[in-house]
């Protein structure tokens, strides 16, 4: 059945020129653009879940078992895996995709399959048969996964490039031989310390290292691991190790499946990281080998589909696993960042301590050679101690609780004079604040004594003073100490240019300069109010609403008759930009529309064809005689009406006879102008006078008869 929709993609051919076109559909998606991955896989598992009622066990391989074209998957026994076989074929093949390079480590499951769609196998030198599956060399037959390496012959000349294109061709997305990998990157890390250029050779030192490792690279081909590590009907627990040194830090991922008193532990994947250029503590390095750890596992719980009964993670850190079983707000960014991932990606598993002689992870942080690893069982099969009982495991050590590392470090700060005014910072109105402290100032001088009546001014007064004295002492705290002391204010306090002392009250008042006026004493001497504080905010609202909201000028001129706020100015406009009322009212301006340009600024004529002219200036230039003093000079500045062109000639001076100078050079260079706008300077009326008097002169007919006669005259002559 065609698609509809095929004409979307159309091809127009023709093989000469003379020939009529071609058009090709295509029927297939194109491989190579940058959705071809996402449809291919998508039109997949839309086909499945189309067909999932008709072949449920097809549409579960297709939707899981898929990476790209690639399918992978497995069942516990012969007929299952012949459902899975069946049905996915059939599913697929409603979308004419049909599955080829058909491979299981059981023959009988490929019965029904025809010769052409199995997989041919490759054949190693001992007779292996082998087969790739997403890079991974899986022999069917022994069902384990194993690493072919082609060996490399000795390069010519070792260079860094030569160095990376060797250790690029291992191949490990498991991590199966993860020490060999990272004793790799830590060689890599140490080659690029060298700040070696691409095609230089690296030390003799090196060279030799390098020549070491490659004569081991060619055991990787005995390295073989099983591909099926559970056990049927078994318990499952998930085992995760980390490790940190001062070259690597890694995880790795064991499985300990049981069943019936028979335990299997096996290597599941690991990950391994070379430590960062910039030195970090061990600590940090095994918080650093913690988190990859929790990603690694957190990744693995989410890709598999059987139930884990237990995720244990272990660790060899003790300052780690207390770290762990803390609050992060006690430790510094970097550590409480990674301390609230780790308990994030861990929630309810397992955090143990691991002796460092049994934890598989300390030789993926060290990295190690093919012939090491090749006798090292505690990698591929993890610590002894998990094929025994729980109760024979290793018990963790009491963990330190205080005195951590990296702990955040809090400082407790006393202030002996307390702003109380803030807790009344909400009430907004002045004269109410007034009447608080009023009642304080009352309560103070009449304890214990029953009274009644209303507020008097002086009780009002000395209350406001109370106030203000309480907020100067919390915000004005150094040099409130240091006038009390009788000592110098310092040079970076925001008051000392104010000269300020403290009055009979203990308030702080400006100094100044007006101790002969004719003022008031607060007039005089205003009171020092602090910048941004509720209460001097709520004395300018109080100032503005009494003036009937003036402005920012008289306002702040009417407050310093009493107060000097610090930073008046930009504080008083805040206050007025905020008010409400005179937002409302404030008037909005006609914004008149301006007139059409005049014919000679729209028309394209030629440069300077109408030319504006104006001076600008003096500018000073020096004189050729020595101690001369300078000499002014002017700048002529033409503009074209149409271009915007800019002609600047110097002058001299403003007479008519410069102007008329510099005009005559500018008309030499830029062509004669028709028309010349210029204001009623003395210079410009006197030079439109001088050429009005020189063409009606010429314009003349005595004259022009004049210059004839002399001209015949001289040719007489």
């Amino acid at each position: 059945m065609t698609d509809p929709d095929s004409f979307l993609q159309c091809i127009i051919w023709r093989d000469k020129p003379n020939e009529d076109f071609r058009i090709f559909k295509l029927d297939t998606v194109t491989y190579g653009t940058k959705p071809a991955s996402f449809l291919a896989i998508r039109s997949m598992q839309q086909l499945g879940r189309a067909e999932a009622h008709v072949y449920p066990v097809g549409a579960e391989t297709i939707h899981h078992g898929f990476y790209v074209d690639d399918m992978i998957t497995g069942a516990g026994s012969l007929g299952e895996a012949k459902v899975i076989l069946n049905e996915t074929k059939k599913c697929l093949s409603l979308g004419n995709f049909h599955l080829r390079k058909w491979c299981s480590n059981d023959d009988r499951v490929l019965m029904d399959i025809e010769d052409n769609d199995k997989q041919d196998f490759l054949t190693f030198d001992d007779g292996t048969s082998i087969t790739k599956t997403l890079g991974l060399v899986w022999d069917p037959k022994l069902n384990v996964f194993i690493f072919s390496f082609s060996p490399f012959g000795k390069p010519a000349k070792v260079t860094k490039r030569t160095i990376l294109s060797a250790i690029a061709r291992l191949y490990d997305p498991l991590g199966l031989i993860g020490p060999v990998v990272a004793k790799a990157k830590i060689f890599l890390q140490h080659l690029w310390k060298e700040k070696l250029h691409w095609d230089e050779s690296p030390p003799q030192a090196i060279q030799t290292e390098w020549l070491e490792i490659c004569n081991q690279y060619k055991l990787i081909t005995r390295f073989s691991f099983d591909r099926y590590l559970l056990m049927p009907e078994a318990e499952v627990q998930l085992h995760g190790f980390c490790d940190a040194s001062e070259a690597a830090y890694g995880a790795c991922i064991y499985i300990r499946a049981e069943r019936g008193g028979h335990i299997r532990i096996n290597l599941l994947c690991s990950k391994s990281r070379v430590a960062p250029l910039k030195p970090l503590t061990i600590p940090r390095l095994e918080l650093c080998g913690a988190l990859l750890l929790a990603e690694l596992i957190a990744k693995v719980i989410n890709s598999t589909h059987f139930k884990a009964k237990g995720v244990y993670c272990w660790s060899d850190s003790t300052t780690v696993l207390s770290w762990l079983r803390s609050e992060p707000a006690n430790f510094n960014v970097f550590v409480a960042n990674r301390i609230n991932n780790i308990q994030t990606l861990t929630a309810g598993m397992v955090w143990s301590h691991v002796p460092t002689d049994s934890n598989p992870a300390d030789v993926l942080s060290r990295g190690a050679s093919p012939k090491e690893l090749l006798t090292m069982d505690l990698w591929k099969y993890g610590p002894p101690y998990l094929g025994l009982d729980q109760s024979n495991w290793p018990k963790s050590p009491l963990l330190p609780t205080k005195d951590l590392p990296e702990g955040r470090k809090r400082a407790f700060v006393f202030i002996s004079t307390i702003d109380m005014s803030l807790n009344c910072k909400f009430v907004n109105s002045f004269e109410q604040l007034q009447r608080v402290y009023a009642y304080v100032y009352r309560f103070s001088r009449r304890a214990g004594m029953r009274f009644s009546g209303p507020l008097k001014v002086r009780e009002l007064q000395e209350g406001t003073f109370i106030l203000i004295r309480m907020i100067q002492k919390a915000h004005l705290r150094d040099e409130y100490k240091a006038l009390e002391s009788k000592e110098a204010i310092k040079s970076s306090s925001e008051i000392r240019s104010l000269v300020p002392f403290l009055d009979e009250r203990g308030l702080l008042r400006v100094g100044g300069r007006l101790q002969y006026s004719n003022l008031d004493f607060p007039s005089k001497h205003p009171i020092i109010l602090p910048k941004r504080h509720p209460v001097t905010d709520a004395i300018i609202s109080s100032f503005h609403w009494k003036l009937l909201h003036a402005g920012p000028q008289s306002l702040l001129a009417s407050i310093r008759l009493q107060y000097w706020p610090i930073g008046g100015r930009k504080t008083v406009s805040r206050i007025i930009n905020k008010c409400v009322r005179c937002f409302h009212v404030k008037p909005k301006l006609m914004e008149h529309l301006m007139g059409n340009l005049p014919s000679e600024r729209v028309k394209c004529n030629r440069a300077f064809l109408t030319t504006g002219v104006d001076f600008c200036g003096p500018f000073f230039y020096k004189s050729d005689v020595r101690n001369r003093a300078p000499i002014k000079c002017y700048i002529c500045i033409f503009i074209c009406f149409a271009t915007k062109a800019v002609h600047l000639e110097l002058v001299k001076d403003l007479a008519t006879s410069s102007f008329l100078a510099a005009l005559k050079r500018f008309i030499c260079k830029r062509g004669r102008p028709q028309t010349i706008w210029s204001d009623n300077a003395t210079n410009f009326v006197g030079a439109k006078n001088e050429l009005s008097e020189l063409k009606n002169l010429f314009s003349s007919q005595g004259h022009l008869k004049m210059i004839h006669e002399q001209c015949a005259s001289d040719q007489i002559e």
